[in-house]
């Protein structure tokens, strides 16, 4: 990376000096797609990420903020990350890495995710989780070339309903009924901000065994298969209740690929894929971002 370029550890209280780079990020995920779906207009963006970005520190206050820096004080990116606990072992998760568009190709992604590794070795933490939007293959193959492997795929459904029920079922009755699938459901706070989204968003995903599976290594036995009418009813019956942005987590690779066609055939579309590192240290041949 070229000198002249600083990291500044930011308060949480200016979380708004990342606003023009959270905007320029969003502008990215549309030029690549915005993995085939629908997404919220521009203005709208920033206000929601920052809910998103309070609530983090609500949840984890020990949330960190990096902004990159050049000597005339123009913002070049910036890094969120924070602790989390995964299948029993800590992890540093790269929440978002965000470059300025004129800033591209000189370095500056490597150098924040090497910030956000030194912090990850100082608390004794060498595994690290990020998710990558679905179709950005640059970013993918930055990260890729940076160690980090495939761990699980997020596939997602937002379509407003035409129909809503006049006495939707409880949500009891909306968990049990993703159980007899095999599936767990949950909701995480809404909307989103990209994609056009509810207010609430119903997350379903498969059991995991006890402990983090090897990021790398032989495929994993296929899972038992989930029909796909019963799938189509689920949705359905989201969607009439007024939860009508689904995700679905499933596992990479081959373990679950009956999974991923009957998702796309019930027209979810990839969103994101987490991607998964043991231990610090970025190569130098990751130095372009």
């Amino acid at each position: 990376m070229e000198s002249g370029i600083r990291v500044r550890a930011l308060a949480a209280n200016e979380i708004d000096e990342v606003a023009s780079l959270w905007e320029a990020l969003f502008d990215h995920h549309l030029a690549v797609g915005a993995a085939g779906l629908a997404t919220i207009a521009r203005e709208e963006t920033w206000p929601r990420r920052r809910a998103h970005y309070e609530r983090l520190l609500q949840q984890h206050p020990d949330t960190r903020f990096w902004l990159a820096l050049d000597d005339a004080g123009s913002r070049l990116g910036y890094a969120v990350a924070f602790e989390e606990e995964l299948a029993g072992a800590r992890a540093m998760v790269l929440e978002t890495l965000g470059v300025a568009a004129a800033a591209r190709g000189r370095g500056i992604g490597s150098h924040l995710m090497r910030t956000v590794d030194d912090a990850a070795q100082d608390g004794g933490i060498d595994l690290g989780v990020l998710d990558v939007l679905g179709g950005n293959t640059r970013a993918r193959a930055l990260y890729v070339r940076c160690g980090y492997e495939p761990y699980s795929e997020t596939w997602m459904l937002s379509t407003p309903p035409e129909l809503v029920a006049e006495s939707p079922p409880s949500f009891a009755d909306l968990v049990q009924e993703a159980r007899r699938l095999g599936l767990r459901l949950t909701l995480a706070a809404g909307p989103d901000d990209t994609w056009v989204s509810a207010d609430q968003i119903v997350d379903l995903s498969r059991p995991r065994a006890t402990g983090l599976r090897r990021v790398s290594g032989p495929p994993a036995a296929a899972r038992s298969p989930i029909d796909l009418r019963g799938l189509e009813d689920l949705c359905t019956t989201l969607a009439e209740t007024g939860l009508w942005t689904i995700r679905c987590e499933i596992s990479s690779g081959s373990a679950d690929t009956a999974l991923r066609g009957l998702l796309a055939q019930c027209g979810f579309r990839l969103s994101t894929e987490r991607l998964l590192r043991r231990g610090s240290g970025l190569p130098s041949a990751a130095a372009h971002d």
